[in-house]
């Protein structure tokens, strides 16, 4: 599957990109602020975080051909689906955290027919806030998440987005999605361009 954005591909990872994401994600900028990366982390760990369970969707961001960073979700028993992404440091601060978020997002939403995402960031990443309250996220709460690059359980601010709040129509969950499997669904290979009134408004 490949979703296309304005500046961004998004696309599966592969098993070569594991030299690439061990120097971008073993940055210890990065890994400090992420709850499934240790220090050191190299190129054998990460060959071992690319394995994906059916639950989880997973992808590379590249800009013009060079992996930049991923972005993922991941469904729970209920209905739940949980947002992630990260970046190399050389790629913050210029709305690709958003563009990619906002892109996965409304495959969750138009495609995987999705009820309601989370996501949550440390308390000292508010840079990660700002990209999930342009996407519409709302805070809801706080809680504290084991951070392994710190070793050490951190202060999070968890926050939410219902289907409804990000603009689009109801739906019928799936039952693969209540029983927190991606939705054994049709995707499109290339999805839709992001048009919708919701990803209009998540745009950097």
């Amino acid at each position: 599957m490949i979703i296309a954005t304005q500046r961004l591909t998004l696309r599966p990872f592969r098993r070569d990109d594991a030299p690439v994401i061990a120097t971008l994600a073993g940055d210890p900028r990065v890994a400090r602020m992420l709850v499934d990366v240790p220090l050191p982390f190299d190129e054998a760990a990460a060959r071992r975080w690319l394995s994906v369970s059916w639950a989880e969707l997973r992808l590379g961001i590249e800009r013009n051909g060079e992996l930049i960073g991923g972005v993922c979700y991941f469904c729970h028993l209920g209905g739940a689906v949980s947002l992630g992404y990260w970046l190399g440091a050389a790629y913050w601060g210029q709305g690709h955290a958003t563009e990619a978020a906002a892109a996965l997002l409304h495959h969750g939403f138009a495609i995987e027919r999705m009820q309601h995402f989370r996501s949550a960031h440390f308390i000292d990443n508010p840079a990660s806030g700002r990209v999930l309250q342009r996407l519409g996220f709302r805070r809801v709460g706080g809680s504290g998440a084991w951070c392994p690059a710190r070793k050490a359980p951190v202060e999070s601010a968890t926050y939410a987005l219902s289907r409804e709040d990000a603009g689009y129509p109801p739906v019928r969950s799936t039952l693969a999605g209540v029983l927190g499997f991606r939705p054994l669904m049709p995707s499109a290979a290339v999805a839709p361009t992001l048009t919708s009134p919701a990803s209009a408004r998540h745009q950097p």
